[in-house]
């Protein structure tokens, strides 16, 4: 069943009431709950675990095993050559994180995967979250770093995207392109697109792109990057299959806004910025070229973190600022509120500048007119 967005900011609102009502009563009752909370400790500082033993299923391809099958412990293990002791260990802890389900019958005990796994950690799912994963695990030796990040206020520079690990950077791009899939698709069917004919966003856009596509066909886009991404942008497209490819792909080498000619024809009816706001004094020359290169009545749309944004979320909004302060030092940007958004779209010249909320307030986009 597809819940409303308002039944379903409903239910999110009153999950964190909820966690207020635990917290109250854990107040009240210190003593008798104290114990519960050291077992919470212990379960939060064993999170990491959970990631592990999911990225495990992934990378033994039980997952893709048991899609929409169910199969007993010896049939997984002969037909994936895996150790069959070894394996039932796995699948303890599978069952136990609500990954996999177990049904007994005929004296048997069969597995299959959980909902949850069959929508997003399926690759064939269109919804397929499992590089997000692999993106983590991937990063995980960076944040060991942190403490360094504090004492000093500079960054590391291994988090920094432009010049880390060339796979690192593709990941990012299709776990963000991944994450627009589904806001997308509730996104433009609330936008007006009469007089939307050529469009221009990066590197995470093309799934954005591609819903515009299925609403208006006849749209043109153009894809902008760096030069060093290219081949990031021709694996993209294979990733994500498109109805067309674009009119243009422009690069250039240090992704300046001020400076960088966006396209041929720099003429747009839309332009899409996805994290523009994410360095200091970056995001803001992208909010000036958009409103530059938009003909009358064209408009920007801004997807970003928002402080406002409900939780939980597309994104954890403590955890972002710390990525931030991994990339940028002391020098990154606060998050801000969609308002502030609206506040600086308004300041470059945008009018009538509205914010679309998508997944229920899980995410918000601010949309500024010329």
């Amino acid at each position: 069943m597809q819940l409303t967005q308002d039944l379903l900011k409903v239910l999110l609102n009153f999950r964190n009431f909820n966690e207020e009502i635990i917290e109250i009563l854990h107040r009240a009752m210190h003593n008798e709950l104290e114990l519960v909370g050291r077992a919470d400790l212990f379960l939060q500082s064993n999170a990491f675990l959970k990631t592990l033993i999911m990225s495990t299923a992934i990378k033994l391809g039980i997952f893709e095993y048991l899609s929409n099958k169910s199969a007993t412990l010896q049939q997984i293990a002969k037909d994936l050559k895996l150790n069959k002791k070894a394996l039932g260990r796995l699948l303890y802890g599978l069952e136990a994180h609500t990954f996999i389900e177990r049904e007994y019958k005929n004296r048997t005990h069969f597995y299959r995967n959980s909902k949850l796994v069959e929508a997003f950690l399926i690759k064939s799912s269109e919804y397929y979250l499992g590089n997000y994963l692999e993106l983590i695990n991937k990063t995980w030796n960076y944040w060991y770093q942190l403490p360094d990040v504090v004492r000093s206020g500079k960054p590391n520079t291994s988090m920094e995207l432009f010049h880390g690990e060339k796979n690192i950077i593709y990941l990012y791009y299709e776990v963000a392109n991944s994450i627009m899939i589904h806001l997308s698709k509730q996104l433009v069917g609330q936008l007006n697109l009469s007089n939307v004919n050529r469009v221009i966003t990066g590197e995470v856009g093309i799934t954005f792109v591609n819903e515009l596509l299925n609403k208006k066909p006849e749209i043109s886009y153009v894809i902008a990057g760096l030069e060093d991404h290219l081949p990031f942008i021709e694996k993209l497209f294979e990733r994500f299959t498109c109805q067309k490819g674009p009119e243009e792909v422009i690069t250039s080498k240090k992704g300046e806004a001020s400076k960088d000619k966006w396209g041929k024809k720099e003429k747009y009816d839309l332009v899409f910025l996805y994290r523009k706001l994410a360095f200091k004094n970056y995001g803001l020359n992208y909010l000036k070229k958009a409103y530059e290169v938009l003909d009358k009545d064209g408009f920007v749309i801004v997807i970003e973190p928002t402080t406002d944004s409900l939780q939980p979320s597309m994104w954890n909004i403590a955890d972002i600022q710390l990525m931030d302060l991994m990339v940028g030092g002391e020098e990154a940007p606060q998050i801000y509120s969609s308002d502030k958004i609206q506040e600086m779209l308004e300041g470059v010249g945008f009018r009538d500048c509205k914010k679309v909320e998508c997944m229920g307030g899980m995410a918000i986009f601010v949309i500024g007119y010329k």
